[in-house]
């Protein structure tokens, strides 16, 4: 058995406290993708990229995009992935198509002009403005990129009558879950129609693609 997550990989991890259990995927290690110090996503860069799947039973489609409960988790491993009780099932490579990150607001410093409000598709500036902190909380609430430890992911699902589901909100973690998730992509000229890597600019797309395309038997 793998002794930590690989990319391309699907694992099984136990739901909250239940004997019941879930299936994820890592889209992504976050390392290989060389994130800068001043990167939106500097805060996860020793992160996995999980995706999480509805489904109870593992089929050859619990990761198609229609039966995707979570997609895109940054989990930071804290100690080994089998202390928490995951297990390792089996490798399902990663299309560059299927990548996909959160949703989220950074103010980001700048000189000359103070502070600006962003909102970000992963690595990529979706728009600019000037909210302050307090104007963003009383019209969206808080949502920025967080990530969460191994035993603190599989406390965030629970098993539901037919599907994995989720104990709480995720809104304040990604702006394609939030209540007002509609409003806030329109709002902020993000269309989630066109898949992530498209956006980005050929010499970053380049690591994503490198990052997903490293065969199994080399990792």
């Amino acid at each position: 058995m793998p002794a930590t997550m690989r990319t391309g990989q699907v694992w099984k991890f136990p739901i909250g406290k239940s004997r019941a259990s879930g299936y994820c995927r890592v889209v992504l290690e976050m390392k290989e993708l060389e994130l800068q110090p001043e990167s939106q996503l500097a805060l996860v860069r020793s992160c996995v990229l999980l995706q999480v799947s509805k489904q109870k039973k593992l089929t050859d489609e619990s990761f198609d995009k229609g039966n995707l409960l979570h997609d895109a988790a940054f989990v930071y491993r804290d100690g080994p992935w089998r202390n928490h009780g995951f297990e390792y099932v089996c490798d399902l490579p990663v299309a560059i198509d299927e990548v996909e990150l959160p949703c989220t607001f950074l103010f980001r410093h700048y000189e000359k002009s103070g502070f600006k409000c962003q909102f970000n598709r992963g690595e990529c500036l979706a728009s600019e403005s000037d909210l302050t902190h307090e104007e963003l909380h009383a019209k969206w609430g808080r949502c920025y990129v967080s990530m969460t430890s191994a035993a603190g992911f599989t406390a965030d699902y629970a098993n539901g009558a037919n599907a994995v589901r989720f104990v709480r909100s995720i809104g304040h973690l990604d702006a394609r879950y939030h209540q007002h998730a509609a409003e806030i992509l329109r709002e902020n000229n993000v269309d989630l129609s066109v898949p992530y890597c498209d956006l980005l600019p050929t010499a970053r797309r380049l690591f994503y693609e490198q990052a997903v395309a490293v065969p199994a038997k080399s990792r």
